[in-house]
């Protein structure tokens, strides 16, 4: 993970991911993802 944000009032998290692709020690390829996610208290059920 490369950074991440979080909001406690919204209940969500935005992260921005790196997956690299590696071939013989070497890093051959990268792409990033923005994973965003909304939680919910246990309470909210």
């Amino acid at each position: 993970m490369i950074q991440s944000e979080v909001n406690h009032i919204d209940q969500t998290t935005v992260s921005l991911r790196r997956y690299d692709k590696w071939k013989e020690g070497k890093c051959i390829d990268s792409e990033f993802e923005t994973f965003k996610l909304k939680w919910c208290g246990v309470n909210e059920f």
